[in-house]
C-alpha cells in the first residue's frame, strides 16, 4: 500500500485536487557537462528530497536499516518511483534556440540518502556544439501541478564539468512566462550561457 501511496505521490499531476499545495519538496542543483572537444553532453541532475518524503522511500526500500541504500535498493527506487516520471519529462525542461527539446531517457541513475534526505543523481544527455560564437541553453525544472515544490539547492547551484576551454555563465529568474497554478508560482527558469575560448 506504501509504495501505491509512493507512486501516486510523485504521478499526481493527472489527479490533482483544486485545492491542492506542495506535499514533497525538492531541492536541485545541476551541472553542465562538456567533452574533450568542448561540446556539451547534457547536464548531471541532483534531487535532494524534503525529510517526511524521504522518510518514506527509506522505510519501503532500505531493506536491512543500515541507512543507505545498496546497489539492488537504488535500481529497486528507479524502477519503481522515478522511471515513471518519463511520462512527465522528469519535471525537466530544456529550450535551445527556442525550441523545447524532449528527454528521450537519463542514463546512471543512483539513490542516495545523506543526513536522512533521499538524494537522486542522474544524467539528462542532450548534445550541443559548441562555437566560439556564445550559445545559450535554458532549463527549467518544476511540477506544474504544484502537488511538488522544486527550487535551487543554494544559490550557485549550476556548475561546469571539463569546461577547461569554456566561458560560461548563467543567470537565473523566475519565468513568469511559464507561470502555474493558477498564475501564482513561476519555476525558476536558469539560462546557460557558454562559448569556447579559442
Amino acid at each position: 500500500m506504501r509504495k501505491f501511496c509512493l507512486l501516486l505521490a510523485i504521478m499526481c499531476f493527472t489527479f490533482m485536487d483544486i485545492q491542492a499545495h506542495p506535499h514533497v519538496f525538492i531541492k536541485t542543483s545541476i551541472s553542465f557537462v562538456f567533452d574533450m572537444d568542448g561540446n556539451v553532453k547534457g547536464f548531471k541532475s541532483k534531487w535532494v528530497f524534503d525529510e517526511n518524503f524521504s522518510a518514506t522511500i527509506k522505510l519501503d526500500y532500505d531493506k536491512n536499516h543500515d541507512g543507505e541504500f545498496s546497489a539492488e535498493e537504488s535500481e529497486a527506487i528507479e524502477a519503481e518511483a522515478f522511471s515513471n516520471l518519463k511520462d512527465v519529462n522528469y519535471f525537466t525542461e530544456i529550450v535551445l534556440d527556442g525550441e523545447k527539446h524532449k528527454i528521450q531517457r537519463v542514463s546512471v541513475f543512483s539513490a542516495s540518502l545523506e543526513n536522512s534526505k533521499v538524494v537522486y543523481n542522474f544524467f539528462v544527455p542532450f548534445n550541443i556544439n559548441t562555437e566560439t560564437v556564445e550559445k545559450k541553453v535554458k532549463v527549467l525544472i518544476y511540477d506544474n501541478s504544484y502537488y511538488i515544490d522544486v527550487s535551487p539547492i543554494k544559490e550557485d547551484f549550476v556548475s561546469v564539468e571539463n569546461g577547461f576551454n569554456i566561458e560560461s555563465s548563467f543567470i537565473k529568474y523566475d519565468d513568469i512566462k511559464n507561470k502555474y497554478y493558477f498564475d501564482q508560482i513561476f519555476p525558476v527558469a536558469i539560462e546557460f550561457k557558454f562559448k569556447k575560448m579559442w
